[in-house]
């Protein structure tokens, strides 16, 4: 599913490709290494943020200074997203992100609806965990987000007729789990699973798929050996 960023959230995405800092209605934002700069290219493909500098004294005395990024919106993902959830009519949903902030984003959209659904992120607690998973497989709830580091072994999400994926992960692991979330061989309860990828057109998004393309190449190789 294309997305088309927000002018805003586009013009963040370009300086954090083209420049060394990012200007935002919040501040100045550092790119910082590659391995940064990746993940605000990332960040940025998925809503707009804001900075927070907080500074800090080192172990040696002296002073150094933080940067805390916290997604808001606009975001064309969940623009895009809010527009589909007419033709899921009444088939339940499961909606992944790597970002748990993309999640909270989703779920203050869903609740000013008054869309009920559960959260299965990293720091949701075992009992909320369980309550959640329940719900949606008993059909209590129509939707369930979960983020990809949450979602691997012991959540079970067959209710699931579709899997939307807001991000993807870099990991190979993560990823075919996040499908085995919702299609588990013995325990299917739809003939078929329809998945739903969220990109952001000419952005990094393209990139993390091609790496999981070699990821799975390089894998069914060695299997294959």
């Amino acid at each position: 599913r294309d997305c088309e960023m927000a002018p805003k959230q586009a013009k963040a995405y370009k300086q954090a490709k083209e420049d060394f800092i990012i200007e935002l209605e919040s501040g100045t934002l550092p790119t910082g290494s590659a391995m940064v700069k990746m993940i605000r290219l990332l960040q940025f493909a998925s809503s707009y943020a804001e900075v927070e500098t907080i500074e800090e004294i080192d172990d040696d005395g002296f002073p150094k200074i933080k940067y805390k990024t916290t997604l808001t919106e606009p975001s064309a993902k969940l623009d895009a997203f809010m527009d589909d959830i007419d033709t899921f009519g009444t088939e339940q949903v499961a909606v992944m992100s790597v970002s748990r902030q993309l999640l909270e984003l989703l779920s203050t959209r869903l609740t000013k609806k008054g869309i009920k659904h559960g959260m299965i992120t990293g720091t949701t607690s075992e009992d909320d965990r369980n309550e959640a998973m329940e719900n949606f497989q008993a059909g209590k709830i129509q939707f369930i987000l979960f983020t990809s580091g949450a979602g691997g072994t012991g959540i079970t999400l067959t209710a699931a007729r579709y899997l939307c994926r807001l991000q993807v992960p870099f990991s190979l692991v993560d990823y075919k789990q996040s499908l085995r979330r919702v299609r588990r061989i013995g325990s299917e309860r739809h003939e078929n699973i329809i998945v739903i990828d969220y990109i952001t057109e000419d952005t990094e998004d393209d990139h993390v798929f091609e790496v999981l393309d070699k990821k799975s190449m390089s894998f069914e190789d060695v299997v294959r050996d």
